[in-house]
């Protein structure tokens, strides 16, 4: 059961068209095209755009894509006449901007509110295949705490193959704590003015 505080918004938003071109090309292949998605996920990467772009405009604070929906938006941008007027002019009712930053980094925080969100307003957790989350698990511990006892392992007995365990472990302890793939590269956005790598918002 949807919870939505803006139940025109997401009617226009869903009844919007997305453009067919001549010889048949439509959006999607376009998608397909640059993404390389399945057909299935093409249709729900979509949706979730959709979405996305109605929190950016019912959020007081910034809303974080992912990569996934971030995708979508970038092909979206390309057809600027439609982007612009039948979509931000047309549905929105306002500029949705898509401006990256050099240097901008994605607020994890932001990213878990905008999830958090988007369960408020359509009372369903998002698709884990289109909105990834943040790893949240002890597995940086236990190959940090692999690595130390061997190292005192090594030092007690000079046994260089603990030394060696111990270096291993520690690689992996650094690939555990790097943050997690498939998020978005710093896109946030609000009803009002973004700023960020990959940044959207309206004005």
């Amino acid at each position: 059961m949807t919870h939505l505080s803006r139940p025109e918004l997401w009617a226009k938003i869903e009844a919007y068209e997305f453009p067919n071109f001549a010889g048949g090309l439509s959006f999607r292949d376009l998608v397909r095209k640059e993404t390389k998605f399945s057909a299935s996920k093409i249709e729900q990467a979509i949706l979730e755009y959709r979405r996305f772009a109605y929190l950016s405009q019912v959020s007081d604070v910034s809303v974080v894509p992912s990569s996934e929906v971030d995708a979508i938006w970038h092909v979206h941008l390309t057809l600027t006449r439609d982007y612009w007027q039948r979509f931000c002019d047309g549905v929105l009712g306002q500029k949705l901007h898509h401006t990256p930053e050099s240097g901008a980094v994605q607020s994890n925080n932001g990213y878990s509110k905008t999830l958090d969100l988007y369960e408020l307003e359509f009372g369903e957790p998002t698709p884990r295949n289109i909105w990834p989350r943040k790893r949240q698990d002890v597995s940086g511990l236990v190959w940090f705490a692999g690595a130390v006892v061997s190292l005192m392992i090594s030092w007690a007995t000079r046994d260089p193959i603990f030394f060696f365990l111990a270096l291993v472990l520690g690689a992996m302890f650094v690939l555990a704590i790097l943050p997690s793939q498939g998020l978005s590269k710093g896109a946030e956005c609000s009803g009002g003015t973004c700023h960020s790598c990959s940044s959207c918002g309206g004005d």
